[in-house]
């Protein structure tokens, strides 16, 4: 039987720093590899006028990471092979709008990753993570 691999798409809230509020908590989207959260990429939209994706890749378990304050998970897919780049590739292809801040950009490209992958990523799951992530920025836990 051939080994079935499989992407972990979550959103991540960090607090604020260096003063935690809720316009100072950040959203990121998070994507795992074969239930290995070691070798994950983290994307986030870089700050200013003009934000940029950044991709952070070796940064370890999101929960060991400085400021780190919840791990939302979105969907499982399954993949064609451990080192499958379509997901990363899709992210990577929606260009940030510079009036978006990183709560509408989480939001945006889950809407557009859900339409891809309608049979992977249902409207209800992206729905619910996204109304968790306001509840966590929010509510601060």
């Amino acid at each position: 039987m051939a080994t079935r691999f499989t992407q972990k798409l979550s959103i991540l809230v960090f607090r604020g720093h260096p003063k935690d509020s809720v316009d100072t908590r950040v959203a990121k989207l998070h994507l795992d590899f074969h239930e290995n959260e070691t070798r994950g990429i983290t994307f986030e939209m870089g700050p200013g006028p003009y934000p940029v994706l950044q991709e952070l890749t070796n940064q370890g378990p999101p929960s060991q990471r400085p400021h780190f304050l919840r791990k939302i998970d979105v969907a499982t897919l399954p993949v064609a092979s451990e080192l499958d780049m379509a997901l990363r590739d899709t992210i990577r292809g929606i260009p940030p709008n510079p009036e978006w801040d990183d709560r509408n950009w989480v939001d945006d490209v889950l809407r557009v990753l859900q339409a891809a992958w309608p049979s992977q990523i249902s409207n209800s799951d992206v729905t619910y993570a996204l109304n968790f992530m306001v509840d966590v920025l929010y509510l601060g836990y």
